[in-house]
Order: C-alpha cells, then sequence, then structure tokens
C-alpha cells in the first residue's frame, strides 16, 4: 500500500518464494540483497519474477584469466563435475586465510585473530582481501543484476572504503 521505491531482501532460500509473491500481488519495486541472491534456484525457480533484481557481489569470475582462480576452478571442477559458484569462493578464501594466519600465529585465537587483522591485499580467488583494524574486510565489490534469465554485472568494481 505504501508503494516502497525498493526493499531490501536478506535472505538466502525463501528468496525464489519473496519474489514469485511479490509478481502474484502485483507489486512493481526494486528488489535488492546481498550476494546470496546469486543463488541459481533464484532463476530456476522466481524465473521471470528474478528479472531486474540487484545485489552488491565479490569480484568473483570463474573465467578469469588470473592464475589463481584459473586453478582453483580447474581443481573444483575436476573433482566436482561443476563450476564453483561464490559460495564455493567465499568457503575458498576463508579457508586460505585462514591457514595464512595459523602458520603466521602462535596457535592461540588471539594470534591467529592478530594475523588477520594485519592482512594487506591478500590475493584470493574474490579479488585483493584487507582487514581494517576492526577485523571488518575491505574488499571491491560490484553491482549485479538478473537480465533474461542470467546474472550478469551491471556495475563492475566499486570500492568500499
Amino acid at each position: 500500500a505504501t508503494n516502497p521505491e525498493a526493499i531490501f531482501i536478506v535472505g538466502y532460500g525463501e528468496v525464489p518464494q519473496i519474489l514469485i509473491q511479490a509478481k502474484e500481488i502485483g507489486l512493481k519495486t526494486k528488489f535488492l540483497g546481498t550476494g546470496l541472491l546469486e543463488d541459481p534456484n533464484v532463476i530456476k525457480l522466481a524465473k521471470e519474477a528474478a528479472e531486474g533484481i540487484y545485489f552488491t557481489q565479490l569480484q568473483y569470475h570463474a573465467s578469469s584469466n588470473d592464475p589463481l582462480v584459473m586453478a582453483f576452478v580447474g581443481a573444483f571442477t575436476k573433482k566436482y563435475n561443476a563450476k564453483p559458484d561464490i559460495l564455493a569462493a567465499y568457503g575458498y578464501d576463508a579457508m586460505e586465510l585462514l591457514s595464512f594466519a595459523i602458520e603466521k600465529s602462535n596457535l592461540t585465537s588471539e594470534g591467529i585473530r592478530d594475523q588477520l587483522y594485519i592482512v594487506k591485499n591478500f590475493h584470493g580467488v574474490t579479488g585483493d582481501i584487507t582487514f581494517d583494524k576492526n577485523g571488518d574486510v575491505i574488499q571491491p565489490m560490484g553491482i549485479k543484476t538478473v537480465r533474461n534469465g542470467e546474472f550478469v554485472w551491471y556495475k563492475n568494481k566499486i570500492s568500499i572504503e
């Protein structure tokens, strides 16, 4: 009834149903969200109701020429017979960072934390990763949308600092 300009969706598995129901009731608004919206089920289940959603996303491209990304995609594809999605890329980078921090620390939780806090420009498959003094990640992002039933870049590379 308030005819919102946009609705921010925080969710994962329930997103297709939200988009379907919004379309069924004739809600004409922009839907915004986070990288979790890049779930193949959003397009598969919501179909045309997913058209035009916008969400932030890291700079991960499975088709990148970056040797690190190519090695990751090759190993993942060989093992699972599928290209890795953004969640696989997040997981890979998280484990690489944790491994790096453990190697440099004295194996205490404080030591691991301290090592993570000093990470600057760690080259991962999702882009270069830096932690600030509070432990927050600074990483280039972009905006993606659904166009013609596919996830595509709307605006690539926005610096968030």
